[in-house]
């Protein structure tokens, strides 16, 4: 397993439901979550490969910035 970070742009829920569906369907991820009391609002990925690109993709197609860290 590797675990993927990510600081966000996230500010609320509204913002993580933006994304919800998209996490949830990716057979790829196992766990996914979001620290929105985090200043970074970290979105932490568990997965079975390296799927940066992809979660940066899903992220930014729902008008949100993802940065690996």
């Amino acid at each position: 397993m590797i675990t993927l970070q990510f600081k966000t742009s996230f500010k609320c829920n509204g913002c993580v439901n933006s994304v919800r569906t998209q996490l949830d369907a990716d057979p790829t991820i196992k766990e996914w979550s979001v620290d929105l009391e985090s200043p970074d609002r970290i979105l932490t990925i568990t997965s079975n490969d390296d799927i940066t690109d992809q979660i940066k993709s899903i992220v930014e197609k729902a008008g949100h910035t993802a940065t690996a860290i």
